[in-house]
């Protein structure tokens, strides 16, 4: 039963199954097309046809009207004269008489005959027995008996009705058909083929943007549960290390944070002052430099908070709202409201991070946002010196620190930070020199969906 479940098995089921179902779409549209695209007996000509040739015969003399109606017969009507005993005067009961209840379609024929008698596809000819070997090789054919202002019958045939249409064009017509219909079948089929490996494609996104811990629902082919499956295992033993990782680094802050006290009051007894304030200084950014490393690996893995739907505009309006309140040189333009899906907070501790860095290096910030169909976009400007264009991107790795930053204090640690944090909501974030000067932060964001 495996090999009833793998990828190749599964392909051929549903390449076949769009086959046949093309096939027979195709001849239920062709029907369908056909009964609306084909004109009434009338609109064909063939009752016309029919009128013409009835004077004709009416007109001849017996023994030649046999001869003349074969001779009027055509590829698509075939044509017989009948002496009236051979029609046994066919009742009501044994077929429709449409002239009746139809008469505009019988309206040329009507005018040169005494009845007419019509046999619709598959109308039973039981009582008349002349007609039933026809009825037998022809089932869907037409069956026109028209009598004669003598008493004799002209006996029509038509095989099929004509469409409204030459041959080219119904060539045409039905090639569109077949086409329409393998297009609509096979877009049916490629979206069940592809199902699978996109519910993982999706969940793999999730995982990376979210770093969610629930394993993926394992669907699809073999081959694709054995992926899932793998996958699973590689994230559960990621979870675990990221885990074992943080709770040693805890540990070792633990342990590093008494000795660091022990210092710290053994200092107070110096007798040097500046010695003092040197040594108050180192044990400072050691404690700092402790703190933002734990700090980061905690955003690569913090879970508790929840993601939620919010407006970036206000978020980031708040934050500049309180560096403006402390006399921070930064300036906010909005350009509209922006809906994300975050978490408030870790992205909050983000964009303070990236502000702060441009009053720390560069003298003031320039915030804007913006957002397009698809995403939201953060940018974040100053008026330093920039960086020298080959550690552009090296100032997202962690304790990289510019020479230019002047002795500025910091671990070099806060776009690390804001950058693990923005890849976890799915975002990107890149840096370039402004050319007038300065460093450029652009975030984007994807704008929260709709939901219905």
């Amino acid at each position: 039963m495996r090999a009833l479940d793998t990828l190749t098995a599964r392909l051929f089921a549903v390449t076949t199954t769009a086959v046949l179902a093309a096939a027979v779409l195709y001849c239920g549209l062709s029907k369908i097309a056909g009964a609306w695209a084909q004109p009434s007996l009338d609109q064909s000509g063939l009752m016309a046809t029919a009128a013409a040739v009835a004077r004709i015969i009416e007109a001849s003399p017996a023994p030649l009207r046999a001869q003349l109606a074969g001779a009027a017969s055509t590829p698509q009507i075939r044509i017989a004269w009948l002496p009236s005993v051979a029609v046994a005067a066919p009742g009501r009961s044994a077929a429709r008489d449409r002239a009746e209840r139809h008469p505009d379609e019988f309206s040329d024929l009507a005018a040169a005959t005494r009845r007419i008698v019509c046999f619709g596809p598959r109308e039973s000819v039981a009582r008349i027995p002349s007609l039933q070997g026809d009825r037998r090789r022809a089932p869907d054919a037409y069956l026109v008996l028209a009598q004669l202002p003598d008493g004799s019958w002209l006996y029509f045939l038509v095989h099929h009705r004509m469409w409204g249409v030459g041959s080219a064009w119904m060539t045409l017509l039905q090639m569109l058909l077949l086409g329409l219909s393998a297009i609509v079948v096979a877009a049916i089929a490629a979206r069940q083929l592809s199902r699978p490996a996109k519910a993982l494609a999706d969940e793999l996104k999730s995982y990376g943007a979210h770093a969610g811990s629930r394993p993926i629902p394992q669907r699809g082919p073999a081959e694709l549960r054995e992926i899932i499956a793998e996958f699973n295992s590689m994230k559960a033993r990621i979870h675990g290390f990221i885990v074992q990782r943080t709770l040693m680094l805890a540990s070792i802050s633990h342990d590093l944070r008494t000795p660091l006290t022990r210092l710290r009051l053994r200092s107070e007894i110096l007798p040097d002052p500046s010695i003092r304030e040197r040594f108050r200084a180192d044990i400072q950014e050691m404690a700092q430099l402790i703190d933002a490393t734990l700090t980061l690996f905690q955003d690569e893995h913090v879970e508790d908070e929840p993601f939620t739907t919010l407006d970036l505009c206000a978020l980031v309006g708040v934050i500049v709202d309180d560096h403006a309140d402390r006399g921070d040189p930064v300036t906010f333009a909005p350009s509209g409201s922006a809906t994300c899906r975050g978490k408030p907070v870790a992205l909050k501790r983000a964009i303070t991070n990236l502000i702060q860095n441009a009053l720390k290096y560069g003298g003031g910030a320039e915030v804007r946002v913006s957002h397009n169909g698809a995403c939201a976009t953060l940018e974040v400007q100053d008026h330093g010196p920039g960086v020298p264009d080959h550690m552009v991107e090296d100032i997202f790795l962690p304790f990289t620190r510019v020479q230019a930053s002047g002795g500025a204090p910091g671990t070099g640690l806060g776009l690390t930070s804001a950058r693990t944090i923005i890849h976890s909501h799915g975002g990107t974030i890149r840096a370039r020199n402004r050319p007038s000067g300065g460093l450029s932060l652009v975030v984007n964001l994807p704008l929260a969906r709709e939901r219905v």
